[in-house]
């Protein structure tokens, strides 16, 4: 019977699939039965229980997936992935087609994949809700090879026939580079406050310094040999205090006053 087999014939031809099987490869098996096939033997009802189970669970999930703007995908016991939303390609770059059967390490760095096995197969061990992120290593592999920080929530998803796991990754490189430039922000605000404080304090002396080179000046004449020297230290004093108001620019708000020199 070539051309009209039906989807539950063809299923004959392939693995049936209980909790702990590779879910991935049954659901390969539902879009191939589009296919003609020769399968002339008759499906048993559980099998057409099976067929129908695998087809409502792709159709179901499909429909819950696509409407989400975050990527997701659906992962079997044996760490396959089963399906994937269109989010997903845009973000890995990989066409549905190319991810289904895959192992979910396929969207990891190539450093991280062996450790990851062992991880997930921790995980789906004991299953619970999973919220992966704030970690310097959890990053993304494109198909291009670039690599991108994300964030990754994890949850079972038990169906009549096997175990399947939900996945939803968010590409954090906004909110990195968002975290980042507040960082920075608030290191130079830290800089700029510790060279105020400095400018503040450094100004104080200057201007005792200033203050007594003046008072000495008034007390000598023009041909006292230790003119000169009164006027270098008011001079250094002068371009010190210059220097301290380039320090207070990194801190604009603060105005500096000089402080009277202390009473004898």
């Amino acid at each position: 019977m070539t051309g009209s087999s039906s989807f539950s014939n063809e299923l004959l031809l392939r693995p049936i699939v209980d909790r702990s099987s590779n879910a991935s490869a049954a659901l390969k098996n539902l879009r191939a039965a589009a296919t003609p096939q020769e399968a002339p033997i008759a499906p048993s009802t559980e099998q057409q229980r099976l067929a129908t189970a695998l087809r409502n669970i792709e159709e179901r999930f499909l429909s819950v997936i696509e409407v989400v703007s975050e990527a997701m995908v659906l992962v079997d016991v044996a760490g396959q992935i089963v399906l994937a939303n269109s989010q997903t390609e845009v973000l890995f770059g990989y066409s549905r087609d190319e991810l289904v059967g895959e192992p979910i390490e396929l969207l990891l760095p190539e450093r991280f994949r062996e450790r990851h096995v062992a991880l997930r197969n921790q995980f789906f061990a004991e299953p619970y809700l999973l919220t992966l992120s704030d970690s310097p290593n959890l990053l993304a592999r494109r198909k291009d090879g670039s690599e991108c920080p994300i964030e990754i929530s994890l949850r079972p998803m038990p169906t009549d026939i096997m175990m399947l796991f939900v996945a939803t990754i968010r590409d954090i490189t906004k909110r990195r580079n968002l975290e980042e430039q507040l960082r920075q922000s608030q290191m130079l605000a830290a800089v700029g406050r510790l060279a105020g404080g400095v400018a503040h304090d450094f100004n104080n002396l200057l201007t005792i310094i200033n203050s007594y080179s003046e008072l000495l000046l008034d007390d000598t004449s023009d041909d006292d040999p230790r003119r000169p020297l009164i006027l270098e230290i008011k001079s250094a004093g002068d371009r010190a205090a210059g220097l301290t108001h380039q320090l207070s620019a990194s801190t604009p708000k603060q105005v500096l006053e000089p402080s009277p020199p202390p009473a004898n």
